[in-house]
Order: C-alpha cells, then sequence, then structure tokens
C-alpha cells in the first residue's frame, strides 16, 4: 500500500503530465494552456470528489435506515385463535401493524406484541457490595 505522501506525489505527478500533454498540442500559447488544464483538473477533481462524498453519505443513511428497520423485526411461533393447535412461525414488527395469515385456516389474523415485565432476583452468592 502506498503512503500518504507517496499518493500525493504521484497525484501531482499525473495531474502536471497530463497538462504537459494538453499543452504541447498548444505549443505558442503553451504556460497559458499548462495553467488552464491544470485549474481545470483540480477544480473537476473537487467537484467530483464532492459528489462522491455525498453519495457514500446518502448510502450509509439508507443503509442504517435499513438496518433500523431490521432490528425492529422478531419472529415468534404464535397459534391461530380459530384452532390452539396449529402454531405458526410470524414476523412480528414493532414498527407496523402486524397481520399475517394462517396456513391451516387461511384467515388473516393480526398479531399484537404484549411486553410483560417479571421481577428479577439475585442469587444467594452474589454480593452487592464487592461488585
Amino acid at each position: 500500500m502506498k503512503s500518504s505522501f507517496g499518493k500525493l506525489i504521484y497525484s501531482i505527478f499525473l495531474t502536471l503530465s497530463i497538462s504537459s500533454l494538453v499543452a504541447l498540442i498548444f505549443k505558442d500559447v503553451f504556460w497559458n494552456v499548462f495553467a488552464i488544464v491544470t485549474i481545470l483538473q483540480i477544480i473537476s477533481f473537487v467537484i467530483f470528489n464532492r459528489i462522491y462524498t455525498n453519495w457514500l453519505i446518502l448510502a450509509l443513511e439508507k443503509s442504517k435506515a435499513v438496518q433500523l428497520k431490521e432490528s425492529n423485526r422478531n419472529y415468534t411461533h404464535v397459534e391461530c385463535p380459530c384452532s390452539q393447535k396449529y402454531s405458526q412461525l410470524v414476523d412480528i414488527r414493532f414498527d407496523t401493524k402486524n397481520i399475517y395469515r394462517c396456513l391451516q385456516c387461511d384467515k388473516d389474523i393480526s398479531a399484537t406484541p404484549i411486553i410483560t415485565t417479571v421481577n428479577t432476583s439475585d442469587p444467594l452468592y452474589f454480593n452487592k457490595k464487592n461488585g
């Protein structure tokens, strides 16, 4: 892998080489064309870099939104209310209404997640003072 300084030197060399090649076409006004082409390359690089960075940020934000949606997804086994003997694996989400089709009776069923709280107990050997 090249070092940052090596990449900088390579980039400057490449920019000046392209400017020289284009300026050689116009030998009468070599230095004017050389300066204009060099400035245009730098401006083009800055604009391209800005557009590419914005595109990367947008793609990252989209992937974070998808990741957040997927973190709200949970799979659980639920029983059909018409027949308590049939259990089915259903995708339960906390951010949308959960409606699934029962595979046994072929009816649309709404599922709501219920959260319950339970007191925890500390084991007898656990000493809170010593951590």
